[in-house]
């Protein structure tokens, strides 16, 4: 499978160092600077340009069709997100979500966007060859099609409310015939949807698609002309032009067969600006409310207040606060923070700070040693010329921002007719300005800076893309994660700290002077919190070439214990139930495993519930595995194995509790014999001090025989279910009511 990303052109050159290495399956280019191609055109030069990378062994026709993959486009200027625009959408880091085990500490949209993309192409069986994926939408879905409908063009959407779709694309599908589409319009508005509702539904699209040799031929030929690219845009001129009564005209496209694919249960997560962050993150982290899921309990001020790689002052969140998102950042108390705000990239600083409400600031390092500083609403759509009193900057128009801070176009030398994204807003700094200055620029309060600020050095928005030092960017995040995490860990009880993919975050700390918390959770009141703590601190150990096997140890016995502490609990009393002349016969099946292979393992099945789908099989027409359980005259209990022809006599309990003994040929009924009461430990009430007195007020000695008919490691179940025969036969050989 071919995986190809579009990103800006900074980041495509920066990418194998942005993400380590991690994603090094992944081809990634971006289109020719100062060219405009559409989703149409940008995908046939992404996919040119991946196949000159393999040495042009064959026609770049032939390549496409022969191959199969998936296409993600994440190289838009990001004008309406400014807090990403230089490192990607792709980039964004999501917080690890409350409900969830395994997920990595710096994981970032893309992670989380390649696996469903990944098994939808996977599933597909029909004549899709390539998957085209919008860079700024997550989709999630438990369910999907098996086989997806075999089209042209098979587009996936989800059902929405009318006005959400009109920030969107919609699939308007007959009422009777939902897998069909009637016509695709972009951004509709109330009045279109309705009328269209009479006798259709609609579904959002979430901006994947897939399409045959024969879609992609076409999509070739509108975006090239002869060796030349063309712009051509997938969603506004492809998609218009597909289904049975399309809105656009386009023979070749008219011909091609098109289904839709409702994401039954599917949910969709916009990325597209600001706010959408906020509350895609925040419906992300409320997805799973069943507390008994929950892995994070935390109860904060506002669920919707977002932290990530960062150094907050204590008092900074009050409960009167939302939707706010700081990363890779140092806010102390001194701060003043509302709602609807952005922080990132903030450096070290002891300023008195007030944010306004759907506000946000970033300081982005650039190439040059600078710091460019940056305010913008979180809503601002950053596009139009500057001289249109309809422009917006900070939630206002740009003519009244500037007003308000004895400025205008003229006295900044602006071109009435420069789009506000090429606006040179944004002062940059060697040092850390004054936070008078920085307070003026938030809410034009305090000191006039309006000479100072026409004097500064000022950059665009476009500018800050191209020049900011991603290197750096990433470095202070990947030092203030490293500041953060003895944080994290002292107060495990309300951070992610035991639910990460703790493997990955002990390769980030073995080099670093992370060290872990003297204290550890407490086994008996959080296990798995417990368990993961040992593990951690021995991964840790090992990667630093350190004696590490003694946590391992204390993570193993701990859920031992765990294991047999229901049994300790609930202790019985053996009492013979059989005659001298009496054998009691215990017979079962193996089993052949379908799905779910030791998915019925602690401490997964605690977590997951076991999940095993199996066949009880016989041998020869015979359950293979048998026990047989007689009285024994000599005394003593002797087990004898049929099949391998050996024998061990229990004498004591030292002999017994040798069951915990890996490569003990007899642990299966020893640990059995345990839970039947014949160890202290497991036994009601008194015990007598011996095995053999014990044995005595039982009424006998104990001869167990085994046959297992297939052989040890088979993958048929022997253990466990000798484990169950031997349960089986002991419950009726000692009257246990089991």
């Amino acid at each position: 499978m071919e995986k190809l990303i579009s990103l800006s052109p900074a980041v495509a050159e920066a990418f194998g160092e942005l993400t380590e290495g991690k994603l090094s399956d992944w081809y990634c280019a971006h289109d020719p600077i100062g060219s405009r191609l559409g989703s149409g055109g940008g995908t046939v030069h992404l996919l040119r340009e991946a196949w000159r990378s393999k040495g042009n062994e064959q026609t770049f026709e032939e390549w496409v069709t022969n191959s199969r993959g998936l296409i993600i486009h994440a190289g838009g200027q990001s004008r309406r997100l400014p807090a990403y625009a230089a490192e990607g959408k792709a980039m964004i880091p999501v917080p690890v979500y409350r409900w969830s085990l395994g997920q990595r500490i710096d994981q970032t949209l893309l992670d989380l966007q390649a696996p469903f993309l990944e098994r939808v192409l996977s599933n597909d069986q029909s004549s899709a060859k390539w998957l085209i994926a919008s860079g700024d939408v997550l989709v999630e879905s438990e369910k999907l099609p098996v086989p997806m409908p075999d089209a042209d063009v098979v587009c996936l959407g989800v059902w929405g409310e009318p006005e959400q779709a009109t920030h969107h694309g919609v699939f308007f599908t007959p009422r009777n015939r939902t897998s069909e589409l009637s016509f695709m319009l972009q951004k509709p508005d109330l009045d279109e949807i309705r009328k269209h509702s009479h006798d259709h539904y609609f579904l959002l699209d979430v901006g994947i698609w897939l399409l045959s040799d024969r879609a992609m031929k076409i999509l070739l030929n509108r975006s090239m002309e002869g060796d030349e690219l063309r712009e051509f845009d997938l969603y506004g001129e492809f998609g218009p032009s597909m289904g049975a009564n399309p809105h656009r005209q386009d023979d070749d496209i008219n011909g091609l067969s098109v289904a839709v694919v409702p994401l039954e249960e599917g949910q969709f997560y916009h990325f597209g600006k600001g706010s959408d962050l906020i509350e895609s993150c925040l419906r992300l982290q409320n997805k799973v409310i069943d507390q008994r899921r929950l892995s994070n309990l935390n109860i904060k001020p506002h669920p919707s207040l977002f932290v990530q790689n960062t150094r907050l002052g204590k008092s900074v969140f009050s409960k009167d606060q939302e939707n706010i998102w700081i990363d890779n950042s140092f806010i102390p108390d001194s701060w003043e923070l509302s709602r609807d705000n952005m922080l990132t990239g903030i450096p070290e600083n002891d300023w008195e700070i007030r944010i306004p409400a759907c506000t946000g600031l970033d300081a982005v390092p650039l190439k040059n040693g600078t710091t460019a500083w940056r305010v913008y609403g979180i809503n601002d759509a950053f596009r139009g010329p500057v001289g249109n009193p309809e422009t917006m900057y900070c939630g206002i128009p740009l003519h009244q921002w500037l007003s308000r801070r004895g400025m205008d176009l003229n006295s900044l030398g602006m071109d009435p007719n420069t789009d506000i994204q090429d606006a040179q807003l944004f002062p940059v700094f060697e040092e850390l300005p004054e936070p008078a200055f920085v307070q003026w620029l938030l809410s034009g309060d305090g000191p006039e800076f309006s000479d100072a600020f026409q004097k500064t050095d000022r950059i665009s928005a476009d500018e800050i893309g191209q020049t900011a030092d991603l290197g750096k960017i990433r470095n202070n995040r990947n030092l203030r994660l490293n500041e953060s995490l003895p944080l994290i860990f002292k107060h495990a009880d309300r951070s992610v700290a035991y639910q990460v993919d703790l493997e990955d975050l002990a390769k980030k700390c073995g080099n670093s002077g992370f060290e872990m918390p003297e204290t550890r959770p407490d086994p008996d009141k959080e296990l798995f919190s417990y368990i993961r703590d040992a593990m951690f601190r021995s991964k840790l150990d090992e990667l630093r070439n350190l004696p590490h096997e003694q946590n391992e140890q204390l993570a193993f016995k701990a859920l031992a214990d765990a294991l047999i502490r229901t049994a300790k609990e609930d202790p019985v009393a053996p009492e013979l139930q059989c005659l001298d002349d009496q054998i009691i016969w215990g017979r079962c099946p193996a089993r052949l495993d379908l799905a779910g292979g030791w998915a019925d393992t602690p401490p997964y099945c605690f977590l997951k519930g076991g999940k095993v789908v199996n066949i009880a099989v016989e041998l020869n027409g015979q359950p293979p595995i048998q026990v047989f359980a007689r009285k024994r005259k000599e005394g003593g209990i002797r087990i004898r194995s049929i099949d391998l022809g050996v024998a061990e006599e229990i004498n004591s309990y030292e002999d017994l509790r040798s069951y915990a003994q890996l490569g003990s040929g007899f642990a299966v009924p020893k640990a059995a014999l345990a839970l039947c009461g014949f160890l202290p430990e497991f036994h009601l009430g008194k015990c007598p001090d011996s095995l053999p007195a014990l044995l005595g007020e039982f009424g006998s000695g104990i001869e167990l025989s085994l046959l297992c008919a297939i052989p040890k490691g088979s993958g048929l179940g022997t253990s466990s279910i000798l484990a169950a025969t031997l349960l089986g036969v002991l419950n009726e050989f000692c009257q246990l009511g089991w």
